[in-house]
């Protein structure tokens, strides 16, 4: 009864001190995965902008001969679903190949876990979607008129 109490903590507190190191490491990739994330939507959607810009006189023109917005839409999403297939099927077979060196890093969690992969697949699709929005809405809005009078 007589010893002296130093540093007393629970075994909740010592184990979040003796895993700091790793938490401070999933922290990281988080943040460079999101990071990582929002470049690849912001260079989509980059890309798509231009491909409108580049190719609006056309737009207007086949809006101005009677195309649907529904045609338009079609015609600017069809520039996106290959280059989103390829970087899906790219990134799962990195993703199987890279899971090989990752396995020992993994506590109960297998190195393909369907449910992640499924929902990482679905996160990436949405932000494909998500970044082909604004200009398939902006090839819609090319006013047809103004594309007939520069000509």
């Amino acid at each position: 009864p007589e010893v002296p109490l130093y540093e007393v903590a629970t075994l909740s507190e010592e184990v979040d001190r003796s895993l700091w190191q790793e938490s401070l490491l999933v922290l990281l990739t988080s943040c460079f995965g999101a990071f990582a994330l929002s470049l690849s939507a912001i260079g989509l959607y980059g890309i798509l902008a231009y491909f409108v810009a580049q190719r609006q006189r056309e737009l207007g023109l086949r809006l101005a001969l009677g195309a649907t917005s529904g045609h338009v839409i079609r015609l600017v999403v069809s520039r996106v679903i290959p280059a989103l297939a390829l970087g899906i099927l790219a990134g799962v077979a990195l993703s199987w190949w890279a899971s090989v060196w990752v396995r020992n890093l993994l506590y109960g969690v297998t190195p393909f876990d369907s449910l992640a992969t499924s929902l990482s697949l679905l996160l990436l699709i949405a932000i494909g979607i998500g970044a082909t929005v604004a200009p398939a809405l902006r090839a819609i809005r090319v006013d047809p008129w103004l594309t007939l009078r520069q000509d």
